[in-house]
């Protein structure tokens, strides 16, 4: 059995194995049709052995009405060897009958045996094809992020270094998470893959807590109806002209 958590190559192995044994059954089972095949025709040439046998029993049988004790005689003798040709015939058509019985059952399991295993092959590659398809959006939704990134970087950071900065750090985030979800597909849980990322954006959360918070209020502050370059503001008690609003800082020429 596979694990539900099995992951592509896991998954791909798994295939192949149930491959070659859908072979070695095919296999199996030829070589069963052959030896019934061959038992048939020997069990077939027996009977006509016992028809031969019969209907020259018959015809001694109709030559056993003379009267000579010599033609009497060679007709008992003529029946003994009939009698012992047919127990020979018989004692080896029933073993022979029992290998073809036999044979039939057997035959019969490895296409029920068959028959399993090419609804679990079905299956198998069923389960692969949606798990393609689920890896296939994660990356898609990866994409979709990374142009919304871009987008987001171009309309509001001005500054072209800036810009820079932000484009190098988006080519490094999507490429980890890219390679993240390529080596939890092709070897583990999906699952397990949601619950590191989890894990991970809450450290990296808590860890750049004042840096994502800088990020988020220059977005903020640059709105529409935000801060210009010039205005005269006051921040925290400090009053001062702005003369530089960056992704993470303001400068102030303090009054």
């Amino acid at each position: 059995s596979l694990p539900p958590n099995a992951g592509f190559l896991a998954r791909g192995e798994f295939l192949i194995t149930l491959q070659g044994r859908q072979q070695a059954l095919d296999a199996a089972i030829k070589l069963t049709l052959d030896i019934v095949k061959v038992a048939t025709t020997q069990r077939d040439h027996l009977v006509q052995s016992l028809s031969e046998i019969d209907a020259q029993s018959v015809q001694e049988a109709h030559q056993a009405t003379s009267s000579n004790i010599a033609t009497v005689r060679e007709t008992q003798d003529a029946f003994r060897q009939l009698a012992a040709r047919r127990k020979l015939v018989t004692d080896t058509m029933e073993p022979l009958s029992k290998q073809i019985v036999t044979l039939n059952l057997y035959n019969t399991n490895l296409e029920r045996w068959r028959s399993a295993n090419s609804r679990r092959f079905r299956t198998e590659v069923r389960n692969l094809v949606l798990r393609a398809a689920f890896l296939a959006v994660l990356i898609g939704i990866v994409s979709l992020a990374a142009i919304a990134w871009r987008k987001l970087t171009f309309h509001y950071v001005p500054d072209i270094h800036r810009r820079y900065q932000l484009m190098q750090l988006r080519r490094f985030a999507i490429g980890i998470v890219i390679v993240l979800i390529l080596l939890f597909g092709l070897g583990g849980d999906l699952r397990v893959l949601a619950t590191v990322m989890g894990f991970a954006a809450a450290g990296i959360a808590l860890a750049l807590q004042n840096v994502i918070l800088s990020f988020a209020g220059y977005f903020y502050i640059g709105g529409r109806f935000g801060i210009r370059v010039g205005d005269r503001i006051q921040l925290t008690g400090i009053a001062g002209d702005v003369l530089e609003i960056g992704l993470f800082k303001l400068t102030l020429m303090e009054l």
